[in-house]
């Protein structure tokens, strides 16, 4: 329409990176379209990039907008009160936040974190280790940004809520059947264990989860949609009940989805110099002998950063992986002295689900226990120092994490560069900050 209804030129324009949150723009399929039938073929993203790589169009770039261009009117006010602070008295009315937003514009361009961006020089009581029972998770994402965790348990702020597509399955979704499926199998098959299952069995499961997830969407999908997803959840599992059909060593099933925490009858708990931590959750699986016991974690993707042999004998990885050492605590609470542990993460190799475990013996075990208590010091005393520094890339990775974090856009644009030469100076001022220490912990 829009192509038809030009009389003489049709100016077409597309930013390359979103304004608000700095991850590339994706092209219109409407775009792609009216471009595809100006040049008499389909247009890549990528020819776009080369003028005159696409014939019968013509392509303007209008410029690639660097990190350190302002994207805004707004941005260029702010950046040039943060250089001259004087300016603001020519101002005819100073914009609402007008102070806040210079204040931290010029905290952004120093090398040192400022209260800005994880400084605080106090304690939130929000934020305190003893201010709320702990499940690993939230101990996890901690460990992986401290920054983030303060926006999120510091500041009360919240993800945007993104409405469900009920006609897709995506990686998470896909993770919480399989915990649901196998959780409803080791109730089926006791003490046996979940290495006697059988093909129908699973089917069964697998159908029930699929149809109760759909209805509690309130959404009746096709059957050729049902049995899509069924076969999804299928793969899964059968990698899990894989494994469990090939180990060795067995111990009885004693449960899955073991609940602990305060209110529950298990109730694992570390002390610290500010006090008493409670920890809470569910062990995903708990199979046990007398004193021997193995706690199982079931992770469906890829065994990051282990490896499929752990070559460098990771335990905690810096504090990013704490779900075993936590449940054999809770296992210990039990009564089971010699705990063991694994991490039974489910990958994907093209279209097969293959099961990797990580496991762990009973010296390891202990090994990551005592490496979890001091990793909670750690988080401890930078809390009670006020220091939530941010975090951009995870545990032994060089890829950044925070194009999946919900408080990218608070952040703002650049800001991976921003925080790793904040975080090298910080690291030269005070080698012994206690977030810089948890990352050595393995």
């Amino acid at each position: 329409m829009a192509r038809t209804s030009a009389r003489r030129r049709l100016v077409l324009l597309s930013g390359r990176r979103e304004a608000a949150t700095d991850r590339p723009r994706l092209l219109s399929p409407f775009l792609l379209d009216v471009l595809a039938e100006a040049a008499g073929g389909p247009v890549r993203e990528k020819d776009l990039a080369t003028p005159g790589a696409v014939p019968g169009l013509r392509f303007l770039p209008l410029g690639v907008v660097d990190d350190d261009l302002a994207i805004d009117g707004a941005e260029v006010l702010t950046r040039a009160l943060a250089r001259d602070p004087s300016l603001a008295a020519r101002l005819a009315s100073r914009p609402d936040g007008l102070d806040r937003a210079v204040d931290r514009a010029s905290a952004r361009a120093r090398d040192a974190f400022t209260a800005h961006d994880g400084l605080l020089g106090r304690s939130p009581a929000r934020c305190a280790l003893t201010a709320r029972p702990l499940s690993a998770s939230r101990l996890e994402r901690r460990a992986a940004c401290a920054y983030r965790a303060f926006l999120a348990e510091g500041l009360g702020l919240e993800a945007p809520d993104d409405p469900p597509d009920a006609l897709f399955l995506d990686a998470l979704t896909l993770g919480t059947l399989a915990h649901a499926a196998l959780e409803r199998l080791a109730s089926l098959t006791g003490e046996k264990g979940l290495g006697v299952v059988t093909a129908p069995a699973l089917r069964s499961v697998a159908r029930a989860e699929v149809s109760e997830f759909f209805r509690e969407l309130e959404t009746d999908p096709p059957e050729p949609l049902l049995d899509a997803a069924e076969s999804l959840l299928v793969a899964r599992v059968e990698a899990v009940l894989a494994r469990e059909r090939d180990r060795k060593e067995r111990l009885p099933l004693s449960g899955a989805e073991v609940r602990f925490g305060p209110k529950e009858p298990l109730s694992p708990r570390v002390s610290l110099a500010s006090g008493e931590v409670s920890l809470a959750g569910q062990i995903d699986r708990l199979d046990r002998d007398g004193d021997a016991a193995l706690v199982v974690d079931y992770k469906f993707g890829a065994p990051r950063p282990y490896g499929k042999k752990n070559a460098k004998e990771y335990r905690i990885a810096g504090g990013e992986r704490l779900q075993l050492a936590v449940y054999a605590l809770a296992a210990r609470e039990l009564g089971a002295s010699r705990p063991r542990g694994e991490y039974l993460f489910v990958d994907r190799e093209g279209d097969v689900s293959v099961p990797v475990p990580v496991a762990f013996d009973e010296d390891e075990t202990k090994e990551a226990v005592d490496r979890f208590v001091a990793a909670l010091a750690l988080l401890d005393e930078a809390a009670s120092r006020g220091l939530f520094f941010p975090k951009t890339t995870p545990f032994a990775s060089r890829a950044s994490h925070c194009g999946s974090c919900d408080f990218d856009a608070v952040c703002g644009p650049g800001h991976a560069r921003v925080t790793n030469r904040k975080r090298e100076a910080e690291r030269e001022r005070d080698p012994g900050n206690p977030l810089f220490a948890l990352e050595e912990l393995r």
